[in-house]
């Protein structure tokens, strides 16, 4: 009797230091996953809404009166390609957001861009600053300053950052 006590204990101790250890095994948030994900967050934007990838202009689709133009960037020439690079820097309605612009859209399993807006004049010279941590959320602010120094234009914007399954990610941005 006394030796299976012993050995039901010694199991519930292994058991308990599994989980305790499990529990640990969470992705810490680090400076170098926040910049990683600030920068993916700054290349999107600039694909999006203001330089698009790479394109070959000669192989183009019209979608509703728009005409796109076939993305030649290998990292993301696919439809799936592409939703894994805005989900790995994306989650949650800000992914969908991305993912439903229509600047960038996928036309038989293939990417395709607008051709791009007006340029980008943000630098990517950006600080940050942690402005509160937990477990699996954090706040963080970003200060992006112009390309051009002399006009004295900063965007200040605010990311809430969610631990997924996938690892760290941005669930919510806004300019403040």
């Amino acid at each position: 009797m006394k030796k299976s006590i012993k050995i039901f204990l010694a199991a519930a101790l292994i058991s308990a230091l599994a989980l305790l250890g499990a529990c640990g095994d969470k992705e810490k948030l680090t400076d170098e996953t926040i910049a990683g994900l600030i920068d993916l967050d700054l290349q999107i934007t600039k694909f999006l809404y203001y330089e698009p990838p790479a394109c070959d202009y000669s192989d183009a689709a019209e979608l509703g009166g728009t005409t796109y133009y076939r993305v030649t960037d290998e990292k993301f020439d696919s439809q799936s390609e592409w939703e894994d690079f805005i989900k790995s820097a994306y989650c949650g309605e800000l992914a969908e957001t991305a993912l439903s612009a229509d600047t960038v859209v996928c036309v038989d399993g293939k990417t395709y861009s607008d051709g791009g807006g007006r340029g980008y004049d943000l630098s990517d010279n950006y600080t940050f600053e942690i402005l509160s941590s937990g477990a699996d959320t954090a706040t963080v602010a970003v200060q992006n300053p112009s390309a051009d120094p002399d006009d004295g234009y900063s965007k200040n914007t605010e990311y809430t950052l969610r631990l997924t399954a996938d690892g760290w990610r941005i669930e919510e941005k806004r300019t403040i």
